[in-house]
Order: C-alpha cells, then structure tokens, then sequence
C-alpha cells in the first residue's frame, strides 16, 4: 500500500502520519477538519486477499462496534470507502500499545497487572453485553495511556478476519498465541474465547512472556490445545495465590471451565485488589476426609488365635495321635516364625518409607524481611504452606509481622507447615488536600503517600487548565493501601464552535442578523467600489468553516465611490470552468479581480467551490479595455484581457 500520508478521505479526514500497521491494515494519525481534532484512521491493506464477503462483513461488524460507548473502549466515529480504499476512523489515543509496555518493564507488578486487566474486563463486558466479541484480544491491542488507562482497539476487524478456522497468514501469526483452544481447532467461539485470551494478556502482563512459544505458529497452536501452561506463582512466588488463580481459570482448555462471562472475572478481579490473599477459586475435585475409629489392644487380642490343647499321653494309637498332634504344633510353629520375619521385614519396609521425618527447630521471622525469611526456611529444609499479605502500622511493607509454628517450635523437614505473615505497610492512608493544585504537583503529593491514582479529564468554567477540580474520595478520606483514586482535572471551558456562512454579496444587515444568530462577531471595513453599497465584497473566513463562538470575522463591505461615474457601464458575463480544479472534491476558494483605467484594480468576486460546481458565471462592468485574473486559493489560475 502507498504511503497516504497527506490525503483527505471522505472530504474531511487529513492523513498526517502513519503510526502502526500489521497484515490486515494500516493505522494513520489524521485530522478532522470538521471538528477540529485528532482521529486515528484504519485503511485495509489493498494487497491482501480479501474477498468482498470479508470487505462486507468488515464494514458490519465496524459499524456494530461504533455502537459501543465505554471509557476502556476505543470509541469508532466514522466507516466509509473511497474508491478502493476500506477505512474505519476511531479515537486517537496519545500513549502506547501494551505489548510496548511490557517490552519497556520487563514485566508489571501483580496490582498494576490486576488494574489494567480489570480495565480490559470491563470493556468486553460492556461489548458482550452488546453481543460483539472481539475475537482478537491481545496485548497489541490495548492501548495504555501515562495514566495506567487501558482501552481495547480493533473492534470488528478481528471478527471478520475469524473465518470459523485458524489461518496461518497475515496477522493471524501474531494473534496465534493469544487464540483458546476452540479458535485454534477453528471450533465455534463466544465471549469465553475473549475470557481465555485475556487470561494469556493477564499472563504476559505478570511474567513477561506468553506461556506458550515455538518456532512456527501451527505448534504454538498445538500447545493451545494440548499443553497446560506453567504457574505464574512458580516464577514469582510474591504473586498473590488469589492472582494467579484468576489467571488459571482463565486459561481453562475446557470453556465450561473457564469464567462464564467477563462479568464474573470483573468481580474476582475487583475483589483480589481489597483482599490479595484471599481465596477466590475452590478445587471441587477434593475427596472428603474420612472417620475411622483407632487401633485399640482389645482389637488386637479379638483378631488373635485361640490357644492350642494337648489331650492326654496314650501308648499305642495314642501316639499316632500325638505324631499328629505334633505335626499340627510343628507347622503351627513355622507358620507363627514365617510372619514374624515376614513382619520385622514388612515394618524395616515401613519405616524406610513412612517413618518418621527429622526435625529441626523453627527460627525466629518476625520483623525479617520476607525474602530473608525464604531462604532462611529454604536452607532448614521447612517448606512454607502459605503467605498472608496485611496492613501493619508497626512493620515496613515487606516484612514479616507474625509466623506459624512460633521460633523455637521443633517441626518436621520437607513438609509444608510454615505459614508466614507480611506487612504491607499502614493500613489506612489520608488523602491529602490536592485540589486547585497544578497536576504535577497534586502527583507528587499522592507518590509521597504511595498513593494509586488515575486521571480524569473534565471541563470547567472557573477551574483553569491543568489544576485539580476535586478527588474521588475527597480530601481527608482515610482509605487503604489498594484503593485507587481518581483525580479529575480541568481542561478549560469546553470550546463550542460554529460554521461560518457565505456572506459575500449578502447586505451587511443580513451579515449583522447571521452573526447574531450564529454567535460569531463581524468587524467591517469600508470599500469604494461600484457594487451596491453595504454590500459584502469579502469575508476573512471562508463560508463552511467552524470557528469558536465569538470569534472574529472581518467583511469588506462597499461604498460608494468618489470617481465621477458615467451614466452606464459596459456589462460582459464571463465564465469560469471549475471542472479541473482543486484536489478530489475538496472546497476551494474562488476570486476574481479586475483591471482598468476607468475603475482601478476591483476584487468583483469571492466565493468558495468544488469541481464538481463545474462552470460559474461572473458579470463584469467597466469601459474600454480590461484586465480580469482569477485566483484559485490565493493563487493566480488564468488572466484575460477584455473589451468592454
């Protein structure tokens, strides 16, 4: 695709930069002259193998994502077409991608990742409830501002782009490692499918890295399919179990498995940031545990055998019965020697395997830091079960207030049974008093409170730009260490425009009654000329132009000449061909001035045109020979000389 880079789609959209581009499309940094602001626009790539059911369906599903309105959505204004060029014009938004973010830090903590996914839940539960998927979330689609405010992007574009199976062309590459199952089996996929791909953004937001790679895009997707993805805990252990559950469930391959709804993960998401050790996802697969009664001697003496009687000693037959007798007791005998032996065997088997574990003391954690702490339980062989964050007025952030068994306590190596405690700082912080303060420094006096905060732009009257309106909660709240609070700062009056009328030939009463009725001041200076005087010979601003409400439009306005005129002037009507003109449909402004003896150098018209006006039509008065030059935007076009 050719470098578009100053032209002005639909008439109004002027191209001023590229700023990002992937397989499918190419994103602009453009100007919309009619209300006077920054848009960005998405040209689809005229070199790829689009189908005119993909251009349709493009067209529609953009159209569908224009309906949305939500703050952590990237607001579409505008889908249209010109010639072959497929365009869709959204919400500029000054910051950078996700991806980039992650790129810069290496990875994010756990609440800034908590924060920017529980914007990014937000968004696709307001769009679900809207019934749009977005079928293409990833972190090169989120955009971030300064402020840690994250907007989804690419509506629509990545619905139509999903064909019911996964293609291995395009940008479909670099979307392959955020696909869930069902995309990458080219399955049916619902709001789930955005649920799983969250779950991988929330991933790389908190490792760094995708859980899945591979060299070619086919095995990342068997992995999608196949493989279940490393812990997030397991790389980093002061990962909350609360955080990384949330992403697990998430990452479920089964979708009955995963969250049901954006709605529901917002909630686990809202809930993790007030209570970060609190459990959010209970394993239903635990069998219970069961009663038995113990092992008693009575037991043991009821199981044992009866004891073995000798009858009398006869001679004769008698003794055959004692050879018998004595068979019984012999056998009886090797029987009671076989499974002591098999017994003391069994038990040596026993205790190797389920015998007591050695034991060393626990040591004393309180007031350590927590990564000391780790690797002092780690060289004693004590593994800790778990780890429970709480506000402590008395201990810094990081560092161990209380420990299960208490120091001194003998307890069993390589067993899980430690629990630990860490402060994480004071528990309550006042907000202090920001307002009517400069932006930069009402963040410094949040930064020096450790204070998490964003920033919400708002129109005022009577606050100026840059300063601080209010805070929510206000000023001397006490609120907790993950509470976040929103500044909302003054960007002045909000500016109302009008459109300037054509007003060239208008009276200048009619010039005075429009001015009024459309909020706009004129200043008028006085011409000589033959026109009719209080007649508008020129404006400054050219008609269709929108300018802020009471601004200044000065009119040259005629009066009568002082040069002793003839009773009448020779008329000529000449006709001036616009057909070529200009650039596309683009207005252009038109003036005609003229030359003579008699009346000196004349302006006669003004007004402003398009080529597809065609043809205009200027009458000219005057004797004798004349010099007339038409200009088109200021500069000269065509000069004749006439014979009046």
């Amino acid at each position: 695709m050719d470098n578009l880079v100053g032209k002005v789609l639909g008439n109004r959209y002027e191209l001023i930069e590229k700023i990002g581009g992937g397989g499918m499309a190419v994103v602009y940094k453009a100007k919309c002259r009619l209300l006077n602001r920054y848009v960005a626009v998405k040209i689809l790539r005229t070199d790829s193998d689009m189908t005119e059911d993909f251009i349709k369906r493009f067209k529609v599903e953009a159209q569908a994502a224009g309906s949305l309105s939500h703050p952590n959505i990237v607001s579409i204004y505008d889908v249209g077409n010109e010639g072959d060029i497929n365009y869709i014009v959204m919400e500029y938004v000054e910051g950078y991608t996700l991806k980039e973010v992650i790129a810069q830090s290496g990875k994010l903590t756990w609440r800034a990742t908590v924060k920017i996914a529980s914007q990014i839940c937000a968004g696709l539960e307001h769009a679900h409830k809207n019934h749009i998927i977005h079928r293409d979330i990833k972190s090169q689609n989120i955009l971030v501002n300064e402020e840690l405010v994250a907007k989804v992007t690419d509506f629509g574009i990545a619905r139509a782009a999903t064909n019911s199976t996964i293609t291995m062309t395009g940008n479909t590459i670099g979307s392959v490692h955020y696909f869930s199952p069902e995309q990458a089996k080219g399955q049916h996929t619902d709001e789930k499918s955005d649920i799983y791909s969250l779950g991988i953004v929330m991933y790389e937001m908190i490792t760094g890295h995708v859980p899945f790679d591979a060299d070619t895009p086919v095995s990342v997707a068997l992995k999608q399919i196949q493989e279940i993805p490393i812990a997030p805990i397991q790389y980093d252990r002061e990962i909350p179990i609360a955080v990384n559950d949330i992403i697990m469930k998430a990452l479920q391959k089964e979708p009955r498995l995963r969250y049901q709804s954006a709605t529901e993960m917002l909630k686990d998401l809202q809930a993790v940031l007030e209570n970060p050790q609190g459990t959010l996802i209970m394993d239903k697969n635990i069998g219970a545990t069961t009663v038995m009664p113990s092992v008693t001697e009575n037991m043991i003496n009821e199981r044992a055998m009866p004891p073995v009687s000798m009858e009398g000693n006869n001679m004769g037959r008698g003794r055959k019965k004692d050879s018998k007798g004595t068979s019984v007791l012999a056998f009886f005998v090797a029987f009671i020697i076989v499974a002591v032996i098999a017994g003391l065997v069994f038990s040596n088997i026993w205790n190797s395997i389920f015998g007591k574990k050695p034991e060393v003391k626990m040591p004393d954690l309180v007031g350590k830091n927590y990564q000391e702490a780790v690797a002092e339980l780690a060289e004693k062989n004590i593994i800790i079960e778990s780890v429970i964050e709480q506000a402590n007025d008395d201990y810094a952030k990081g560092t161990i207030t209380n420990q299960q068994p208490n120091a001194g306590i003998m307890v069993k190596e390589g067993v899980k049974n430690a629990k630990l405690w860490v402060s994480t700082g004071k528990s309550d912080i006042e907000i202090p008093d920001v307002v009517s303060l400069k932006l930069d420094l009402a963040k410094q006096k949040l930064d020096e409170k450790e204070i998490t905060y964003t920033v919400i732009e708002e129109a005022s009257e009577s606050i100026p730009e840059g300063y601080v309106i209010r805070t929510d909660p206000s000023a001397g709240r006490s609120i907790s260490a993950s509470k976040i609070v929103d500044i909302y700062v003054s960007r002045g009056p909000d500016v109302k425009t009008t459109t300037i009328p054509y007003l060239v030939g208008k009276t200048l009463d009619y010039a005075k009654a429009e001015a009024t009725r459309l909020n706009f001041k004129i200043t008028s200076k006085f011409e000589e000329s033959t026109k009719t005087e209080n007649t508008i010979l020129e404006q400054s601003v050219p008609a269709g132009s929108s300018i802020e409400e009471g601004a200044e439009v000065i009119l040259t306005v005629a009066k009568k000449s002082t040069q002793p005129q003839q009773q009448t002037q020779n008329k000529q009507t000449v006709y001036i061909n616009l057909t070529n003109k200009g650039s596309g449909d683009t207005p252009f402004l038109v003036e005609v001035s003229t030359s003579s003896t008699y009346n000196g150098n004349q302006k006669i018209y003004s007004g402003t045109h398009k080529a597809s006006d065609g043809e205009i039509s200027v009458d000219v008065y005057g004797y004798g020979e004349t010099m007339l030059k038409v200009y088109i935007d200021g500069k000269l076009d065509s000069q004749q000389t006439l014979k009046l």
